[in-house]
C-alpha cells in the first residue's frame, strides 16, 4: 500500500505531528508512506523518519488549483492507493485532485476541535475526541472513526541527567517548582490560559513557569511575561519561543499544564497534568476525570475567565508542595497514556485505510455529497468575508468554536450510545442510578470508559416514582460520560405477579426502543438485577452474563417479595 500524507502544514503543531509520527510507525507496518506539503519546522522529524517528502508548490488561498493539479499529477505518476488530508484544506484538495481517478481513495484526518461541514460526507473521516465522532454521526456523517492522539512512547523519553542539567542552566531555571507548558502561542483557544497561568506564576512567585512556543499571538504573551517577572522581580516567567525538542521541558517539568496532543505527551514523560481550556477552564488528571476528558478531548470550557486563576491554583499548588501526590498523578497519566500508544494507533490507521480502499462510493452518493460541500464552503467563504469586513475575522479556523463549547458536557442521548464508535453494552442494574454507588455503578462506569453502556433501571411503579423523583422527565437520561439511562414507569403493585410479568415485557421493550432509536446492536448484556431480564430479550450472537452479586432468593424476606419468584426468576436468567 502507498500513502501520501498531507499535513496543514509543517510548522510546529499537534495534527501535523501526530502525521508525521504515524507514517513513520505505518512504514514499520509495510505501508509506503511519502509526505507532501510546504517545508516547515517539522522537516527534521520527516528526516529523522526517514520517510520521503515532496516539495508542495506555494498554495497562496486555499483550496489551490496549483496544488490539486501537482496532487493529482503525483498520483497518477506515483501510483499512490491512498492520499491522506489534514484537516480541512489538503481534504477538499485531495478530493478535487483525485477525482475521476480509479483505485485512489482520500482519507481525511480532523484533530482540530470540530469539523469543517463542508468536508463531503462520503469521505472517511477520522477525528480526535468521542464528543466530536457522535456529533459528526448524529450530523449524518456515516464513516466516522475515532483516534485519539497518538503518542510515540518510544521517542518521548527523557533525555540523560547531563543534557537535562544543561537545559536547565541555559533557561535559566533556579530550582523552584516547574511548571511546564509547550503549546502554541495563538489569539483563539490558548491565549487565554496562557495570560491566566502567567499571572498567577507573577503573584505567587513559589514557581517558575516555562513556556514553549512561538505563534501570532507572541507579544502579547511576551508582553504579559515582563509585567509579570516586574511584579515578581525575579525571572519568574521563562520563554523559550520553539524548540525542535522540547523533550527536554517536559523531563524537567514539576508539573505540565497544556491541552490535546502536548497534554497526552506530557503523560509519556509521567507528570501530572493540568488540562487548560477556555473560559476559566483549569481541570487536572485524575482517576475521576479521565472518563470526562476520554469523552470531549483534552480540553474544556469552563464558567467564566474570571475563575481562571483560583481554579488553576487550587489544581496546581496541592501538587507543588507535595511530592506523593505529584508521584502519584505522574504513574496515573503513563498508565492512561499507554493507550495512547503510536505502535496501537497506527494498527488502527492501517485498518481504516484498508475499508476505504474497500468501500465502495455510487456516483449519486458523492455527486449529492460534494454538491451539499460546496454549498457550504460557499457560505463559509461569505461568512468569513463578512466577518474580515466587520473586523472579526478568525485565523484558528475550526478551533474558534469546539464541539466542547456547544455541546453539553455529558453525551447526548444518541451520542452516547454511539460514542466509541461500535455496540452497545446492556446493563440491567440491581438498583437505580440515584441509588447509593455500588458495585454495578463502578463497573458500568469503568465499561463506558471503552464502549457506551445502557443502564436499565429496575422497573418503577408510578407511586414509587411520585413519592421520589417526581416525574420520569426529571430524571437525568445521560447521567455520566458514555452512560444513556433507561427508566420504565409501571402501574402500582411492580411485586405482584400480574405486574410483575408486565414490568418485564415494559423493560424489554424500553430496551428495543432505545436500541432501534440508536441504530446499535449489543456488544453484551449483564444482569445483576432480581427480575428475568435476561430470558426476556432477544440476546442474538451477543454473549450474557448473569452477575449474581447476593443470594437473591435467600434474602427474598427481607425485602418482602416471594422466594419462589426470585428462585424461577434466578433459573431463568442461568438458563440464558
Amino acid at each position: 500500500m502507498k500513502v501520501l500524507v498531507y499535513p496543514h502544514d509543517l510548522g510546529m503543531g499537534g495534527s501535523q505531528t501526530n502525521a508525521i509520527e504515524l507514517a513513520g510507525e505505518l512504514v514499520r507496518l509495510g505501508v509506503e508512506c511519502t509526505v507532501f506539503g510546504r517545508p516547515g519546522t517539522l522537516n527534521a522529524r520527516i528526516e529523522e523518519l526517514g520517510l520521503p517528502f515532496i516539495e508542495s508548490v506555494d498554495p497562496g488561498r486555499r483550496p489551490s488549483l496549483e496544488v490539486m493539479r501537482q496532487l493529482r499529477d503525483l498520483v497518477a505518476k506515483g501510483g499512490f492507493d491512498i492520499v491522506h488530508g489534514y484537516e480541512w484544506p489538503p481534504t477538499l484538495e485531495a478530493v478535487l485532485a483525485v477525482r475521476g481517478l480509479p483505485g485512489t481513495a482520500v482519507v481525511s484526518t480532523v484533530m482540530s476541535m470540530a469539523v469543517a461541514p463542508f468536508i463531503p460526507s462520503w469521505v472517511p473521516l477520522v477525528v480526535g475526541t468521542q464528543q466530536i465522532a457522535a456529533t459528526e454521526k448524529a450530523g449524518g456523517r456515516p464513516r466516522v472513526e475515532l483516534l485519539e492522539p497518538p503518542v510515540d512512547l518510544r521517542h518521548n523519553v527523557s533525555p540523560d541527567p547531563d543534557a537535562l542539567q544543561a537545559f536547565r542552566r541555559s533557561w535559566g531555571l533556579d530550582g523552584r517548582p516547574l511548571v511546564v507548558c509547550v503549546t502554541r502561542l495563538a489569539a483563539r483557544l490558548k491565549l487565554e490560559g496562557q495570560l491566566t497561568a502567567i499571572e498567577a506564576a507573577g503573584g505567587q512567585q513559589e514557581f517558575q513557569l516555562l513556556i514553549v512556543g512561538d505563534g501570532p499571538a507572541r507579544a502579547e504573551v511576551m508582553r504579559a511575561a515582563e509585567r509579570a517577572n516586574a511584579t515578581a522581580g525575579a525571572r519568574t516567567v521563562v520563554l523559550t519561543g520553539e524548540l525542535l525538542d522540547p523533550r527536554p521541558a517536559y523531563a524537567a517539568a514539576d508539573v505540565v499544564m497544556g491541552m490535546g496532543g502536548s497534554a497526552l505527551r506530557a503523560l509519556a514523560f509521567s507528570k501530572p497534568l493540568i488540562v487548560q481550556g477556555e473560559n476559566g477552564y483549569f481541570e487536572a488528571l485524575t482517576p475521576e476525570t479521565w472518563p470526562l476528558f476520554r469523552w470531549q478531548g483534552w480540553y474544556g470550557v469552563g464558567d467564566g475567565s474570571q475563575s481562571g486563576r483560583p481554579r488553576l491554583l487550587s489544581a496546581l499548588l496541592p501538587l507543588l508542595h507535595d511530592a506523593g501526590p505529584r508521584a502519584d498523578r505522574g504513574r496515573f497519566g503513563r498508565e492512561v497514556v499507554e493507550g495512547h500508544s503510536l505502535a496501537r494507533a497506527a494498527e488502527r490507521q492501517l485498518e481504516f485505510y484498508r475499508a476505504a480502499l474497500a468501500a465502495r462510493f455510487s456516483p449519486g452518493e458523492r455527486t449529492v455529497g460534494n454538491v451539499v460541500a460546496a454549498g457550504r464552503f460557499g457560505a463559509y467563504h461569505l461568512r468569513r468575508r463578512g466577518s474580515r469586513l466587520t473586523g472579526r475575522h478568525s485565523v484558528d479556523g475550526f478551533n474558534a468554536v469546539p464541539v466542547a463549547r456547544l455541546a453539553a458536557p455529558s453525551p447526548p442521548r444518541r451520542a452516547a450510545v454511539q460514542a466509541a464508535g461500535g455496540t452497545t453494552i446492556v446493563y440491567f442494574p440491581g438498583v437505580s442510578w440515584e441509588a447509593v454507588p455500588g458495585t454495578d455503578h463502578h463497573l458500568a462506569a469503568a465499561l463506558a470508559q471503552h464502549h457506551p453502556v445502557l443502564w436499565v433501571d429496575p422497573p418503577r411503579s408510578v407511586l414509587a416514582r411520585w413519592r421520589g423523583s417526581g416525574s420520569a422527565e426529571a430524571l437525568e437520561r445521560e447521567p455520566a460520560p458514555g452512560i444513556t439511562r433507561v427508566t420504565v414507569t409501571t402501574p402500582p403493585g411492580v411485586t405482584r405477579p400480574f405486574v410483575r410479568s408486565l414490568a418485564v415485557a415494559m423493560v424489554s421493550h424500553a430496551v428495543r426502543r432505545a436500541l432501534r432509536q440508536s441504530g446499535d446492536t449489543p456488544l453484551a448484556w449483564i444482569c445483576s438485577a432480581t427480575g428475568p431480564l435476561l430470558g426476556s430479550v432477544r440476546p442474538g450472537p451477543a454473549p450474557r452474563v448473569y452477575f449474581a452479586t447476593d443470594d437473591f432468593v435467600a434474602g427474598a424476606p427481607l425485602w418482602g417479595m416471594s422466594t419462589v419468584a426470585l428462585h424461577a426468576a434466578r433459573e431463568r436468567n442461568l438458563a440464558r
